[in-house]
């Protein structure tokens, strides 16, 4: 019977470790691309909100990271107006803040939900 307990623990502390291993990895749903486009948000629930300007730092179909200058509060729903490089092709797109944080240089480094998702071909367009 100790043959077994040694066994089965070893197995467990295997199949632990692996949990870890997986835990610690990248949990983005959607592979992220680096960009560095400029865009102008507004607060979805203030319709009169002035609307302010970042930049997203990456972008995938499921979410993207800005920086700007205002924090918008965790849970907040965004209205992005993103444009690509050549101006050839815009799109509103809705987001909701995941987290926020205030940056060294006094900027706020912003992660955003998109909801809907991005299309995969808007996405090949902005990337």
């Amino acid at each position: 019977m100790a043959f077994w307990n040694r066994h089965a623990h070893a197995r467990t502390t295997m199949l632990m470790a692996t949990v870890v291993d997986l835990a610690q990895e990248d949990r983005r749903a959607a592979r992220r691309y680096p960009c560095k486009l400029g865009i102008s948000c507004r607060l979805m629930s203030l319709l009169g909100s002035e609307p302010f300007e970042g930049t997203v730092r990456n972008l995938s179909a499921t979410g993207l990271n800005l920086v700007c200058r205002r924090p918008p509060r965790p849970g907040t729903f965004l209205v992005i107006q993103l444009e690509d490089r050549k101006r050839e092709l815009a799109r509103t797109l809705r987001a909701q803040v995941v987290h926020a944080g205030m940056e060294s240089d006094g900027f706020w480094n912003v992660g955003c939900q998109l909801v809907p998702p991005l299309a995969p071909a808007d996405l090949q367009a902005f990337i």
